[in-house]
């Protein structure tokens, strides 16, 4: 009999230049402050000759500030290869799972400004963005005149959205 295919989950992945990143996450053990945006820093050593033939070694360092969170002001929605529930459904069962699964692996973790933590041997990174699903009476949403309109959850409803006691 052929060995059977395993699947495994990964809490997170990366890509590009992300996977240098190493500030810390905190993964909301910290009193909330956090940094908006990760830097790198990237080095260029130059071997070089001068006229006379003596040879030199040169230094070039940049501090790199890359995207993060708060720069996405949106995301095409080729990005997207399937959602749960489908636009326009209004029977989807009150105990069905609502998610978004997007074309890119990394999407999710991009843009967090952190490197992930090892806890318990697993590592861990808080992903930028979450999806929230309320009803139309548990929110409001208010035009921001400098950016993008943003929403407010009404507090009875945080509770409940965010399995809080606050």
């Amino acid at each position: 009999m052929a060995d059977l295919p395993t699947y495994s989950f990964l809490p997170w992945a990366r890509q590009g230049l992300a996977v240098r990143i190493s500030e810390a996450d905190t993964l909301g053990t910290s009193n909330g402050a956090a940094i908006e945006r990760a830097q790198l820093i990237a080095r260029l050593d130059l071997k070089h000759k001068n006229v006379d033939d003596v040879e030199n070694m040169s230094s070039i360092s940049k501090t790199l500030t890359m995207v993060g969170p708060g720069d996405v002001t949106g995301f095409k929605s080729a990005a997207i290869v399937r959602t749960q529930p489908r636009n326009g459904i209004t029977n989807f069962e009150a105990n069905g799972m609502a998610y978004i699964e997007f074309y890119e692996e990394d999407f999710l973790w991009r843009y967090t400004p952190a490197a992930p933590v090892n806890v318990a041997a697993n590592s861990k990174l808080r992903p930028w963005l979450a999806l929230i699903a309320l009803k139309d009476d548990e929110y409001t949403i208010a035009a921001n005149p400098s950016g993008l309109a943003y929403i407010t959850i009404k507090p009875e409803a945080y509770a409940v959205a965010f399995h809080s006691e606050n």
